[in-house]
């Protein structure tokens, strides 16, 4: 819904995922039309429902139970968890450039526990405080994106950064503490060129621990008709 003062977008999404994040949410932005300095509001709330996982856990050595120490067991508690999230910010405009900061914070109320922490591998994983506790984590961090425009080329950087704060205190990250993209696109004899990388931090907690990691990419595009597209990327 637009007017001449503020914009405003209600979306609703379903993800469905074998891992731990089937989830719906429920947003709402609100933002001004001014293009030149936009502030913006962004409201959300999301489910995550019970996994397969959760509800019957994972027979990891075929005994027939999950009580051993490749087993991950069932869930105790399946009530469906809910999430809020915010985030404020603001987009501007300046002749060829394009910048957006975003500051977010999310509160997930916890409610599928581990039913069984005698494991020394698994129940480390899902039954210890710091992966699934009982109770409120909460997330923050910022996303920033300033864009160039010029006649022949075009950059974009983008930094991101995310913090997920334990009910006991505890900080961890099961994704990147911070990401960085940059991307330049050009067109030269007809064709569109690409070149760019991303950077992650490393990921602390223990189920998705990794080390820090970039990937640089480049890429070649042409159009031969208006229905057919020519491509080429490497990374």
């Amino acid at each position: 819904w637009n007017t001449e003062t503020v914009n405003i977008h209600a979306a609703a999404r379903v993800v469905n995922n074998t891992d731990w994040d089937t989830n719906s949410a429920l947003t709402l932005s609100i933002s001004r039309a001014d293009q030149s300095f936009s502030p913006f509001l962004n409201l959300g709330t999301a489910f995550r429902a019970p996994t397969e996982l959760d509800i019957n856990g994972y027979d990891g050595t075929g005994d027939g139970d999950t009580d051993d120490q490749l087993d991950v067991p069932a869930a105790q508690n399946l009530k469906t968890e809910t999430s809020r999230n915010i985030e404020v910010g603001f987009n501007a405009r300046a002749d060829r450039w394009v910048a957006r900061l975003g500051l977010r914070r999310s509160s997930l109320e916890n409610a599928i526990s581990a039913g069984y922490a005698g494991s020394t591998l698994w129940g480390g994983y899902f039954g210890a405080p710091s992966s699934n506790a009982s109770g409120t984590t909460r997330r923050y961090g910022y996303d920033f994106d300033l864009t160039y425009r010029g006649q022949a080329l075009t950059q974009t950087v983008n930094v991101a950064r995310s913090v997920r704060e334990n009910a006991d205190g505890s900080e961890d990250a099961i994704f990147p503490e911070y990401t960085v993209n940059y991307e330049a696109k050009a067109e030269f004899a007809g064709i569109e060129w690409t070149a760019g990388g991303r950077y992650e931090s490393k990921r602390t907690a223990l189920y998705s621990e990794s080390d820090s990691y970039t990937v640089a990419r480049l890429g070649a595009n042409k159009y031969l008709t208006n229905q057919l597209q020519l491509s080429v990327n490497i990374q």
